[in-house]
């Protein structure tokens, strides 16, 4: 866990606890936010401000990778509507998800955001002002009082933070977001029991790997089987012209294992986007296709790292693996579960 940098007057030791006790999302995401705009140098902040910020900070994980926040968690509930009430898709940019949301005139989206500092503003200072007693008004006005040292004060409609606050957050902010996160991690995993690497799925990524290694790798089995058909639409990939599929989405797995990656006709591929694949009609032949890898690996002694992924489904190296059946089924007791998870996440399944 990390620990807090050091401040000869500033109360780090409430900092440190400050997600003791916590039963909701609302403290992780409120300090993120705040570390974001005290960053750009703004110490005088709108409230509106950093709700949008906890919302653009929390809609990858809630939209794109469908992580549950706790059944009494509001911000999860807030992102999702928001998402209905202003037609915004998964994949949209920060940038553009905190302009539509902060210049937003429909009613039920402000009342939305501003719904979220119900009580964060006020429960995230409770350290400082052992206000767990007081009225909202009450900690409003204790905040105001540099005696209490707070990590800033509290207005109707904004929060000012002190100077030697504003410098500690900033120059400890990469600290502190790691702080903030790992905690987070904890927090979202504990919610998550089954759903794999939550810690990848709490920050959206600058951009997705290009998978150029892993269709170099099937291009050379295709070099010695020939083409392949495509395990969805039966069609013969041609050549260089498949896309590689993620056969449990990416937004589920987080990773670009090759167990888990397929070729597949373009048009199906973004046809099928995050959606689960038929068990039924599409994990024989796509264990078909593993096993096809397999055996070029092994007869014409192909060497890749990437092999190295399939070392989590079976026990040796594979260009050692000679039994169909073994191999088989190693590979659908890691899928199935993982389809079943996936689907209770909230992933939907492609028709047959």
């Amino acid at each position: 866990m990390t620990v807090l940098p050091e401040h000869h007057s500033l109360r780090i030791d409430k900092l440190n606890g400050v997600f003791r006790n916590t039963t909701a999302t609302y403290k992780y995401y409120w300090l993120l936010a705040l570390l974001d705009t005290v960053g750009e140098g703004r110490t005088s902040i709108p409230l509106r401000s950093l709700y949008v910020r906890m919302i653009v900070h929390a809609w990858y994980p809630v939209n794109y990778f469908r992580l549950s926040f706790g059944a009494w968690d509001k911000l999860h509930e807030v992102v999702m509507r928001l998402a209905a009430l202003e037609d915004l898709d998964p994949h949209t940019k920060p940038n553009d998800l905190e302009h539509a949301l902060l210049f937003t005139e429909d009613t039920e989206s402000v009342r939305a955001i501003m719904g979220l500092g119900r009580w964060v503003r006020f429960r995230f200072l409770s350290p400082w002002l052992n206000s767990s007693n007081l009225s909202d008004a009450q900690v409003m006005q204790r905040s105001q009082d540099p005696a209490h040292g707070s990590p800033y004060a509290l207005f109707e409609d904004r929060l000012e933070v002190p100077l030697d606050w504003a410098t500690y957050l900033a120059l400890h902010r990469t600290v502190l977001r790691d702080f903030t996160l790992w905690n987070l991690a904890q927090f979202i995993q504990a919610r998550n029991p089954n759903v794999p690497h939550v810690v990848d799925k709490l920050v959206r990524p600058p951009s997705r790997n290009t998978l150029t290694a892993q269709r170099d790798l099937w291009n050379a089995v295709m070099d010695h089987t020939g083409d392949l058909a495509c395990i969805y639409t039966g069609s013969q990939l041609m050549g260089a012209d498949y896309h590689m599929e993620h056969f449990i989405p990416y937004a589920f797995v987080a990773h670009d294992q090759l167990w888990n990656l397929v070729p597949a006709a373009p048009a199906y591929n973004l046809t099928k986007s995050d959606r689960l694949p038929s068990l039924n009609r599409h994990l024989p032949p796509f264990i078909e296709a593993h096993w096809q890898l397999a055996t070029v690996v092994r007869e014409h002694d192909l060497r890749s790292k990437l092999l190295e992924d399939y070392l989590t489904i079976v026990p040796e190296p594979l260009h050692r693996v000679t039994d169909r059946y073994l191999f088989g089924d190693k590979l659908r007791d890691t899928i199935v579960p993982l389809h079943g998870i996936a689907a209770n996440s909230g992933f939907g399944e492609m028709e047959d």
